[in-house]
């Protein structure tokens, strides 16, 4: 059973398929000898792609205290130094595992807010945060990664509707739309019966996604 393709128009806010891995893979040897360069680059490869799952996943309350870029450097940032220990198992392997990073970030930006908020002002909050040390954030005043892109505006919406999709649907598009997961793993994470079973629920998530975004863009 194949899944139906992602509900888009032509304007660009999907997510492009994954980049061809075997670049990334020269990069990350490079890297993994102390190749800066080589690390900067292999990172700039998945920042959008990271950039949008920590969007969805930070959920109101961390928004409300962070910038999205902040929680994308601190990913990168804990990525370059556990570099060295990341072995690859396929195309997906690396966007996969960045992803978690980010979950461990965003979870961790969650448990600081829980323990400050009775202690500092929720606004100043939004103050905090990593600087990047790879080179990779904007400059001060300069625009978000999102508006360096065609159709950011469109990107947002999109990842909204993302965002509000019964949780195991959402989880379902984070894993194989956004980090390239197989259907195999998708179908063991999420504890559904097998790969077929888990494209039938991804074909049902893109069709509850088509409604929301016809219903955003219309409004």
């Amino acid at each position: 059973m194949s899944a139906s393709p992602t509900p888009t128009s032509k304007d660009g806010s999907e997510l492009p398929p994954l980049a061809d891995f075997s670049p990334s893979l020269v990069l990350l040897n490079r890297a993994q000898t102390g190749d800066r360069a080589a690390l900067n680059e292999l990172l700039e490869r998945y920042y959008d792609r990271v950039y949008r799952i920590v969007r969805i996943r930070m959920g109101a309350k961390v928004r409300g205290a962070m910038e999205s870029c902040d929680l994308v450097q601190n990913t990168l940032k804990k990525a370059a130094e556990k570099l060295g220990s990341f072995q690859p198992r396929g195309h997906s392997s690396l966007i996969n595992w960045l992803a978690a990073i980010a979950e461990n970030q965003i979870r961790d930006a969650a448990d600081r807010i829980k323990k400050q908020e009775r202690e500092v002002p929720i606004d100043d909050l939004a103050h905090q945060g990593s600087q990047s040390a790879l080179g990779l954030a904007p400059p001060d005043g300069g625009p978000s990664p999102s508006s360096m892109v065609a159709n950011a505006e469109l990107r947002e919406i999109y990842d909204a509707c993302v965002e509000s999709l019964p949780d195991r649907y959402r989880e379902l598009i984070l894993l194989r739309d956004y980090s390239a997961t197989p259907w195999e793993d998708i179908a063991r994470t999420l504890g559904i019966p097998g790969p077929h079973a888990a494209q039938e629920m991804y074909r049902r998530a893109q069709i509850k996604l088509a409604g929301l975004l016809r219903l955003r863009l219309r409004g």
